[in-house]
């Protein structure tokens, strides 16, 4: 195979930028070029980040865009900026492209605008798409029965994990010295603040429970001002890291608050990394089917501080299904995502 491309509108060293270079990387030894496409330069940080043998390419203009399209296959994560540019592709050159869905239908129809209007989107490229992405077993049967004529472009594909996950899990005799760990945008999506007061709830029982967050975003001074204010000690705000492995090696318990989520890369991460994970029941259903509902981790009610303070109490003192994780690590690594990819791309 000559070309394959994946667009990313911003390269950032988190999020679906994270997601889309270890796919690219996955396919780099059956792919002559490999190209990740962005709208804006990337910072030195995100660059760095990038795996060998991928070429970043800022696109100043459509004209630029277009030269590149005419040697390539496209690949495009979820995002607003790839459904104009699929839209476009096919109007101008009628050419089909691979979209990476991580949302169910039933979650879009039942959401708010914003919901709607990706579900609208995805009416619009299901017909000019060649295949369709699933990251969990949820939406992809749930796209199969809602779009049977199309059903045969469906195809389900987990998210890849960094091979520093699976090498750091070998480390034994391990100081588990951070008891709960957050890791992520600090946005109210996110509701880290339901967190936050949940392990006020606990600290009133056990005032040496520590949680540290890894991460930045709009909320971030507000957090950080409601734990000094509410005087909650051992929370730790750590920023953006490059070794979130190594965080996750020397915790006890994850936990995603998230109000609204899709199916977060950084479950599997955890399952992979032998940390358990408390999540909260999202419409979309992808964290609670990633945990296994239930087999690595624990399900809380979404924006409720005390039913989070349970389960991250359970998870505390709970052991989980290794053979579920033994099973996630088979379909986590790169290399088999990759070729999961490389065989669609043929077709």
């Amino acid at each position: 195979m000559e070309n394959v491309s994946f667009f990313i509108p911003q390269l950032t060293l988190g999020g679906v930028s994270s997601v889309t270079k270890k796919i690219a990387k996955g396919i780099i030894p059956n792919v002559k070029n490999v190209y990740i496409l962005t709208l804006k330069k990337p910072s030195y940080e995100s660059l760095y980040s990038v795996p060998e043998g991928i070429r970043v390419i800022t696109l100043s203009n459509f004209f630029s865009f277009c030269k590149v399209l005419k040697k390539s296959k496209m690949v495009f994560p979820p995002s607003y900026h790839s459904v104009i540019l699929s839209l476009m592709i096919y109007m101008f050159f009628g050419k089909k492209s691979v979209f990476i869905f991580d949302r169910c239908i039933s979650s879009l129809i039942n959401g708010g605008l914003y919901s709607k209007l990706y579900y609208f989107s995805m009416k619009l490229l299901v017909p000019i798409s060649c295949r369709i992405v699933f990251t969990y077993k949820l939406a992809f049967e749930e796209f199969k029965n809602q779009y049977s004529s199309h059903k045969h472009k469906a195809v389900l594909i987990y998210y890849p994990v960094d091979e520093n996950f699976f090498s750091a899990n070998s480390n034994t005799g391990v100081n588990k010295n951070i008891d709960i760990l957050y890791a992520g945008r600090l946005e109210e999506e996110k509701g880290v603040i339901y967190l936050i007061k949940a392990i006020e709830i606990i600290q009133k029982k056990n005032s040496d429970i520590k949680l540290t967050i890894l991460g930045s975003g709009s909320q971030s001074v507000f957090l950080q001002d409601y734990c000094k204010i509410n005087h909650i000690n051992n929370v730790d705000f750590i920023g953006e890291v490059n070794n979130v492995h190594d965080y996750m090696l020397r915790s006890k318990v994850f936990v995603l608050p998230s109000i609204s989520e899709g199916c977060a890369s950084v479950i599997k991460e955890c399952i992979v990394s032998n940390l358990p994970v408390v999540v909260t029941s999202v419409d979309t259903g992808g964290p609670q089917e990633a945990i296994g509902h239930g087999e690595f981790g624990e399900i809380s009610e979404i924006k409720c501080p005390q039913s989070l303070a349970v389960n991250i109490e359970i998870a505390l003192n709970k052991r989980y299904n290794q053979d579920f994780r033994s099973s996630v690590m088979v379909t986590s690594r790169v290399e088999y995502a990759g070729q999961k990819y490389i065989e669609l791309l043929r077709l």
